[in-house]
């Protein structure tokens, strides 16, 4: 599962907590997190399962039980192959490390599996090359959306 995906699995678990008029606390998320790492059910699956929960649970769910609805319906219906998946080269470090940095900024919010621990090393003037290199990949890829505009060098975009 990608982060994409993991995202998408955590706001229909936030939107589930928010059913049940519990707050989704960080600790909740360490622990479903580690739920789905620890498992090798899709996104989609996850998301069915959770849905389907809200019909039968009486609080917010734990992992087990959401765990309980994938097992019962794994042994239901036949599962289907999964797609064949593209290999895509390997991000250079330095890419990775800027864009791990500078989208949590950007979007306000934190990706999902993604250690805190690169935030507190991070000077200003590492975090300012990791901006130089946010804005210079998006403008080799022709995705000025990919840097909010307030975030935007002068020296890459020429705006």
């Amino acid at each position: 599962m990608d982060t994409v995906e993991a995202g998408d699995v955590y706001h229909a678990i936030k939107y589930c907590f928010s059913f049940y008029r519990k707050p989704f606390e960080p600790v909740d998320k360490q622990v479903w997190g580690s739920a789905m790492k620890d498992h090798s059910y899709t996104s989609e699956q996850w998301k069915e399962a959770i849905k389907l929960y809200m019909y039968e649970g009486k609080f917010a769910p734990k992992p087990n039980e959401v765990l309980d609805i994938l097992k019962r319906q794994k042994s239901d219906a036949p599962r289907k192959p999964a797609p064949e998946t593209k290999q895509l080269p390997d991000c250079p470090e330095h890419i990775r490390l800027a864009w791990t940095y500078w989208i949590p900024i950007f979007h306000g919010q934190d990706l999902p599996f993604a250690s805190k621990s690169l935030e507190t090393k991070v000077s200003a003037e590492l975090a300012e090359e990791y901006l130089m290199t946010c804005n210079k990949e998006a403008w080799k890829a022709n995705l000025a959306d990919a840097v909010p505009e307030k975030f935007r060098l002068k020296e890459v975009w020429g705006e």
